[in-house]
């Protein structure tokens, strides 16, 4: 089923695939300063072969001048490692460790988040990029998004691919930092996100141009997590 364009419509095609849950999108946090020691990149591409390039990575950019020129080295030198079928710390250096697929997907600080997608043809849903999901899991209890803002889809860096970026404040569910060891959070500020990164293929359906859907689904929070 393709997306329609209508949100409440495709909400309830996402609950088909996932079950019953409300959705939150990356909201804007006005007037509250941003200090991130790092930055998590997090780079897709479906390749001409049929699979599924997954890559992150989170690197320490406390000493960048100019954060986004940097990103953009690093996003260009995964690219090209994916294209020769190679690991990116081939061509980035010993500057982050990355993670095939989504495992470590975790946050343990607030972080500048950078979501690539190499494909020309592929596009992220404008209204909800990110898709925050609420659904029970065994022992976890999954919360709204009080933490992700500022998302920016304009924010290309001359890449020839789709990028997203938005900011992790690292917030509890009710706005306060959280605790760096997770033996001194209090039970109920454990926070725990569950998010679909949601793109979409523009393409002819029957005569008629349609956007047809594909959900990543990494489970991430800020539960503990990585660091360079």
């Amino acid at each position: 089923m393709p997306a329609s364009g209508n949100l409440d419509k495709d909400i309830a095609f996402y609950n088909t695939i996932f079950g019953d849950h409300s959705g939150d999108s990356v909201m804007t946090r006005k007037n509250t300063a941003f200090i991130a020691k790092y930055a998590c990149i997090i780079y897709i591409k479906l390749t001409p072969n049929g699979r599924l390039a997954l890559f992150h990575c989170h690197i320490d950019v406390s000493g960048q001048n100019n954060l986004d020129n940097y990103i953009k080295t690093q996003i260009l030198a995964i690219s090209t490692a994916v294209d020769r079928d190679e690991r990116p710390e081939t061509h980035t250096g010993r500057l982050a460790r990355y993670n095939e697929n989504f495992e470590y997907l975790q946050f343990n600080s607030p972080h500048h988040v950078y979501v690539y997608v190499d494909n020309d043809n592929v596009e992220f849903n404008s209204a909800y990029p990110l898709f925050f999901l609420k659904k029970n899991l065994p022992g976890m209890n999954i919360t709204k998004n009080m933490t992700f803002y500022n998302g920016d889809l304009t924010k290309n860096l001359g890449l020839r691919g789709k990028l997203f970026y938005c900011q992790n404040y690292w917030l509890t569910q009710d706005g306060k930092p959280m605790m760096r060891n997770p033996a001194d959070r209090p039970t109920e500020n454990n926070y725990n996100l569950v998010f679909d990164i949601n793109l979409e293929i523009p393409t002819l359906f029957g005569g008629n141009s349609v956007r047809f859907p594909i959900i990543i689904d990494p489970t991430s929070g800020n539960n503990g997590g990585s660091e360079p």
